[in-house]
């Protein structure tokens, strides 16, 4: 019962799209098709087009709410990314780079005022994005009522149409709290937000190192105290499984390996939902502390799996896959050429890479793992 409950509710978002699309559709036809003599396929290809700019451009105003909301509440702007194109505030100038999240469209990145009593103000910059698609659909919605008298604005109300739907499924999937492995929203970080002041604690942790490391600040030169959870910390919630990971990721900084092995594992080995990507992402680090360290084949091989190997393709220009990259060429593939290439190449574009405190870190990992086979004679075969 509990395994089909799971499924139900990963599959509803769908379920729900799907309905409301449908109904769209139908709305469409009937009304346009009918009165206009238009080509129904014609319509409805029109209709899909628009469908995915909408989206597109939903997602881009969702991002746009946080940040307004956010700077009305006391946050300041830091980064603003769109797919994989980011715009970053560097010494009061907006700089744009290269930055992607898989399983994101866009991110908005504040820095947070500081905490008064333990509290941070956390409701109308969560919510901003909500409040915004909402706002966009039901003025979409007076447009449509307002001119949907005029036969030859057709297009422009499949427009509108598509506005409202992609707006109000964006604050449906949104605002209604939802976490599983797929996808955390805004609706689930209030609640849990609202909940619990250790929460609170977490997220304005999260928000302040992301921020600081995007202004160039190193995650081991930040307070260890940071990200030490108290024992009553449920780890169940992203917020505090993400401090989990930023510990892991302060010994990182220090090429305290185990100790980061040893936090990565116990949300790995546990059974707390975690996001696909950040799975993944531990994954990664993970088969790199293998490969520069016990080198056992089995372990790789239980590592290095098909799906890995493609999501490590997948995200090859990111800064944190430079080193991995250059290991497995060495270790696994055997192929010193091709592992020079990746190193050569990295340094090549170090200035392309636009988070810089995360920069400095893993391009100092990357020379430690190359001094590291190579007093291993490795690098000499």
């Amino acid at each position: 019962m509990k395994k089909f409950l799971k499924k139900i509710k990963h599959i509803f978002p769908l379920f729900l799209l799907g309905g409301i699309l449908g109904w769209f559709i139908s709305y469409i036809l009937e009304r346009y098709i009918d009165k206009n003599e238009c080509n129904p396929l014609i319509t409805v290809l029109i209709f899909f087009v628009f469908l995915i700019l909408c989206y597109q451009l939903q997602i881009i105003l969702h991002e746009l709410g946080h940040l307004l909301f956010g700077l009305l509440t006391g946050y300041k702007f830091i980064s603003f990314r769109i797919g994989n194109i980011i715009w970053i505030k560097n010494n009061e100038k907006i700089v744009k780079g290269r930055y992607k999240l898989q399983g994101t469209g866009g991110q908005c990145i504040m820095l947070p005022p500081e905490l008064k009593n333990g509290f941070v103000p956390y409701l109308w910059y969560n919510l901003g994005g909500v409040i915004i698609n909402l706002s966009v659909s039901i003025i979409s919605i007076l447009i449509e009522k307002q001119t949907r008298s005029y036969t030859h604005l057709s297009v422009m109300l499949l427009f509108c149409f598509a506005l409202t739907l992609t707006g109000f499924f964006c604050a449906i999937t949104n605002g209604i709290p939802y976490y599983s492995n797929a996808m955390v929203n805004d609706g689930y970080h209030i609640m849990s937000l609202k909940k619990s002041r250790i929460v609170q604690k977490s997220y304005y942790v999260m928000l302040k190192t992301n921020a600081l490391q995007v202004k160039g600040k190193r995650i081991g030169e930040l307070p260890y105290e940071w990200f030490l959870l108290p024992e009553e910390a449920d780890l169940s919630n992203p917020i505090n499984a993400s401090i989990r990971i930023l510990e892991g990721n302060w010994y990182y900084d220090k090429l305290q390996f185990e100790e980061a092995r040893i936090c990565y594992e116990t949300l790995l080995n546990s059974s707390v939902t975690i996001l696909n990507v950040l799975k993944r992402e531990l994954l990664c680090e993970l088969l790199f502390f293998e490969l520069v360290s016990f080198q056992r084949e089995e372990v790789i091989h239980s590592l290095y799996t098909k799906e890995l190997i493609r999501y490590i393709e997948a995200m090859k220009f990111m800064i944190n896959k430079q080193k991995l990259r250059y290991a497995c060429a060495v270790v696994i593939d055997q192929d010193l050429e091709k592992a020079n290439k990746i190193y050569t190449c990295a340094w090549q574009n170090k200035e392309n890479f636009c988070i810089k405190g995360e920069a400095e870190m893993e391009f100092e990992v990357l020379e430690w793992t190359k001094k590291y086979f190579e007093n291993k004679k490795i690098l000499d075969k």
